[in-house]
């Protein structure tokens, strides 16, 4: 392994991350499609056809359990494995190993489907991942469950990033059509 890349600290400045606002790591905006195309209705809409982000998670990040309207498809970039859990309000229904080690039978890519609840762990020091989301990403979408909620509690009381964060706002990698 690189030397430069053995610890997180380097990471976040040399990828051009940035602090989440939920406290669990380091992310980056990659690509940001809109179409104009309405499939809905007769109307000229704007549509986020598909968004793509880039995740750093290091040892100590912890993640609440969330949900996205989109489905979300997560590739496994470098450093430790990632422990991936999804589930419904009633229970825990997956845990992928995403990472590159097939022996202990990890998967380098996995897809959650839409309103699926996750949370994620790095099992190391740090992880790098991108994360497809189709629709795109929009903070309206997302629904973040509050501290200690676990699948199988029935519907959680909802905790949400502020709405003053935008993640797309700041970010030269998207494109309108």
């Amino acid at each position: 392994m690189n030397k430069h890349y053995a610890s997180p600290r380097n990471l976040p400045r040399k990828l051009g991350l940035s602090p989440s606002p939920t406290g669990n790591g380091w992310f980056k905006l990659i690509h940001h499609e809109l179409d104009e195309s309405c499939s809905d209705c007769a109307n000229s809409c704007k549509h986020i056809s598909s968004s793509t982000f880039m995740y750093l998670f290091e040892a100590h990040s912890k993640t609440l359990w969330h949900r996205f309207q989109s489905s979300t498809v997560w590739s496994f970039l470098g450093g430790a494995p990632l422990l991936l859990q999804t589930g419904t309000a009633e229970n825990i229904e997956t845990n992928v190993i995403l990472g590159t080690d097939f022996s202990s039978q990890n998967q380098p890519i996995s897809l959650v489907e839409p309103n699926a609840w996750m949370r994620h762990s790095s099992t190391g020091d740090w992880s790098l991942l991108s994360c497809t989301y189709s629709p795109g990403f929009e903070l309206k979408d997302v629904e973040i469950a509050v501290e200690g909620w676990t699948p199988g509690q029935g519907e959680p009381a909802l905790s949400f990033p502020g709405e003053t964060w935008n993640p797309l706002s700041s970010n030269e990698n998207h494109r309108g059509r």
